[in-house]
């Protein structure tokens, strides 16, 4: 397909220099490749009703395996663009211990927005490895919204990993656009407490992720209470007793401060 003659093996395969004039001349006419994803994007939008329902974004590291700038290579040969990112993971073992992965890289970092159902892209934005997602991902909605503003409008939900949890992305994605985000809460406590007690109670606690439990006052034991829905007139969540609610077995019936139900 792209006319190489196989019997020449390896000679058959373009020069390196070929590569790099290649390369060069899409970075100098890098708009016009934007401009050919765009339209690619619009005339997705147009034959497929549904597309841009549900997207999903995250951010991928690119490794640069060019020479780096100051060891060997001073000149085409040296990336002189990249630089140093660092991405880390971290969460809390079953015996409460807290744990943490790092990956570091040289190079570059995708920023992507993607229809889930078809896993084709909307939008993307490449950066430095160092450029936070967060940050780039907010001017990204932006520019899919100048774009393709279609997409946007028609977007139900869109989803991404904790790395994005972010009160102003959350907003912006529900408040501008009317989208439900489906993003994993991070764990922003520091002091290692696994709960908290509920404010106004002496039995029941919560976890980082929001999660409400009640803890017999006999044997100790937690329980997850069930959630019975937000009251809009009192601006409160509601919570009732697993046990009434679910039948559990509790040494704490009849006793339990917590009564049938408690709102938070």
């Amino acid at each position: 397909m792209c006319g190489f003659n196989l019997f020449h093996g390896a000679k058959a395969v373009p020069t390196s220099w070929a590569y790099t004039r290649f390369l060069q001349n899409l970075i100098d006419h890098v708009d016009l490749i934007n401009e050919m994803f765009n339209e690619m994007v619009n005339e997705l939008t147009r034959l497929l009703p549904d597309f841009g329902e549900t997207l999903a974004f995250d951010g991928k590291a690119i490794k640069s395996f060019a020479v780096k700038p100051g060891k060997k290579a001073r000149d085409k040969r040296g990336d002189h663009d990249a630089n140093y990112g660092k991405h880390v993971h971290s969460g809390i073992n079953s015996d409460g211990t807290m744990w943490q992965k790092v990956k570091s890289w040289f190079g570059y970092r995708i920023h992507l927005v993607v229809d889930s159902k078809y896993e084709l892209p909307v939008g993307f934005e490449v950066t430095t490895a160092s450029e936070a997602e967060v940050p780039v991902m907010h001017k990204l909605i932006d520019k899919i919204n100048v774009d393709q503003p279609e997409i946007l409008d028609r977007t139900k939900e869109a989803a991404g990993d904790r790395g994005y949890d972010d009160t102003k992305l959350i907003v912006k994605f529900g408040n501008e656009f009317g989208i439900k985000t489906v993003i994993d809460i991070r764990n922003m406590w520091k002091d290692g407490e696994t709960t908290k007690l509920v404010k106004g109670t002496e039995n029941v606690v919560y976890n980082f992720k929001g999660d409400v439990f009640c803890v017999c006052l006999k044997d100790g034991e937690q329980k997850s209470m069930a959630f019975a829905g937000f009251e809009k007139d009192r601006e409160t969540l509601k919570y009732r007793c697993p046990a009434q609610e679910k039948g559990i077995a509790c040494a704490c019936v009849g006793n339990c401060p917590v009564g049938k139900s408690i709102r938070n």
